[in-house]
């Protein structure tokens, strides 16, 4: 029906080229991609896996004024800021490419990370702060499980740092201006920015806090940061017996909190 079609309209000779032509540029196309593409595959039957390179998934709940954006590293974006996870000693941004939703389909996201033989399990979902006005005041739960696979003992470390936000492959919403002016500062399991509530910690396990990477926390100040510094660290070293593992339970508003309000949290 085809060949009927192009001899018909005298643009055989053409076509055939043209199909030889594409078809030469696939298959160069394919042999240059296919070291690429392997590593895409599952890492066995029934795992999840993803061919978007840079994925992206939110979280909210329903009429929310603003959701929030699990970025593809694993941080989580909202319109105020970025809440970033790392690990080990030269605190390596999380990686985490590949994401479950809890049942496959309610805005719970699960993903995983390691660092040498600690694995880190984490879930991540929003809940009203609220229940009077529960589309006025989400907060962000993060859940983090550290469980060590390894044979002997191990230490690892797990950092949550804070930025305005300055990341690529994201949704770009609308958000205060960066100020160089913010004031930082920690108080009572409470990161703040310019007396805000920006994310919330657990202080049981004693964390180290620092004022940015390279300089620990003394007191309240303004940081010589751009807008995609980490500021604002909160630092935990895991010590863990074999198949031993450990729980930290994080919180962010979705709309920073005012310190004077914080209780509610």
């Amino acid at each position: 029906m085809c060949s009927y079609l192009f001899e018909s309209r005298g643009i055989k000779v053409f076509a055939v080229s043209l199909i030889a032509t594409l078809a030469v540029s696939l298959n160069a196309a394919n042999i240059k991609a296919a070291s690429k593409m392997a590593s895409l595959l599952p890492n066995g039957p029934g795992r999840p896996f993803t061919w978007a390179s840079h994925p992206t998934t939110e979280i909210g709940i329903a009429d929310a004024l603003n959701g929030t954006e699990v970025t593809p590293s694993g941080s989580l974006q909202t319109a105020s800021c970025d809440l970033m996870l790392m690990s080990g000693a030269s605190d390596r941004p999380v990686n985490a490419a590949i994401r479950t939703l809890e049942r496959g389909y309610m805005p719970i996201v699960h993903y995983h990370f390691y660092d040498h033989s600690v694995r880190y399990d984490v879930t991540m979902f929003s809940w009203a702060l609220s229940a009077q006005k529960p589309y006025r005041s989400p907060i962000n739960f993060i859940r983090v499980k550290a469980f060590n696979e390894g044979a002997a003992p191990t230490t690892s470390e797990l950092t949550l740092a804070l930025s305005y936000g300055a990341g690529q492959h994201r949704v770009i919403f609308p958000r205060p201006k960066f100020d160089s002016n913010w004031i930082y500062s920690f108080q009572s399991g409470m990161a703040l920015r310019a007396n805000q509530v920006m994310f919330t910690f657990p202080t049981d396990a004693k964390p180290q806090l620092f004022i940015s990477q390279d300089k620990a926390y003394s007191q309240p100040q303004t940081v010589k940061a751009s807008a995609s510094t980490p500021v604002l660290l909160v630092r935990y070293t895991i010590n863990l017996k074999s198949s031993q593992q450990t729980e930290l339970v994080f919180k962010m508003p979705v709309h920073p909190i005012a310190a004077d309000n914080a209780a509610q949290l």
